[in-house]
């Protein structure tokens, strides 16, 4: 009897066919590597989907027992219906709270920019609209050419300012989608290249943070994927440029980031 019927009737593996193995093994584990991400992507995904909900019907609680308490004496400001959306004002934060509809520290921003306006779209139906996030103080239709125009709206409360930018933005009007953002003060950009992949917005934020930025966004692709650089706003010039000579060059996770004016930045191969 030979040695391969005495081991069992197995004869050992080429070289070839152990490598051709291997690769099945390496396929089936990359599989599985790949479902099991998506699947806690998708659990993640969820579960901010829940938080999200609870905070809106927390809030809307609050207004509702608020209105119900205080109906004898209403704010100077007036009352602010739900939108269409079902959103409402949450209570009113102290400046140095998190503000709940943006995320981070209340802003005294009163004005939104609206644009891509219908030329058809009369200033009283384009009012009437933004005040169900809130009381308008003032509303501006500027004609930009035959085709297009934009407009400037001015509320009591920034918070209603901010809720109108939720509730509006891409929302229709005579056909035509209306882009609606804070029409913030006059704000000085630089442009943050060479970022890590795992770096987000707020670590961007939290990094240049010392020279008083307000906002930091790091640019993605339509998948979500970072593209490897940012830009940080700032309302001051002055702290732009010292944020420009102090952090050009400096380490940020694994990467030396590189910091300029975004006209002096490389352009990006999107």
């Amino acid at each position: 009897m030979s040695s391969e019927r005495r081991a069992g009737g197995k004869r050992p593996l080429s070289p070839i066919e152990e490598q051709e193995a291997k690769k099945d093994m390496d396929v089936m584990y990359d599989s599985d590597f790949i479902q099991d991400l998506r699947a806690s992507q998708l659990a993640l995904q969820q579960s901010l989907e829940t938080k999200l909900d609870a905070t809106i019907s927390d809030f809307n609680q609050k207004m509702s027992f608020n209105n119900t308490s205080s109906s004898s004496s209403k704010s100077v400001l007036g009352s602010f219906p739900s939108s269409d959306s079902g959103s409402t004002l949450p209570p009113t934060n102290d400046s140095h709270e998190m503000d709940p509809i943006l995320g981070r520290k209340s802003s005294k921003c009163r004005r939104v920019y609206v644009g891509n306006i219908h030329p058809n779209v009369p200033m009283q139906k384009l009012q009437e609209l933004f005040e169900t996030s809130g009381a308008v103080e003032k509303c501006h239709i500027i004609q930009n050419d035959k085709s297009v125009s934009y407009a400037f709206v001015d509320y009591h409360d920034p918070r209603a300012a901010h809720l109108a930018c939720v509730n509006h933005n891409q929302k229709k009007l005579n056909g035509q989608a209306i882009r609606v953002k804070m029409a913030y003060a006059e704000t000085h950009k630089i442009y943050v290249g060479n970022l890590c992949s795992d770096v987000s917005d707020d670590t961007l934020l939290h990094c240049f943070k010392r020279y008083s930025c307000w906002k930091a966004e790091v640019m993605r692709d339509k998948e979500g994927f970072s593209k490897g650089f940012g830009y940080v706003s700032f309302k001051l010039k002055e702290n732009a440029q010292v944020a420009i000579n102090e952090m050009d060059g400096k380490w940020l996770g694994r990467n030396q980031i590189r910091c300029d004016w975004p006209a002096k930045a490389p352009l990006s191969n999107d």
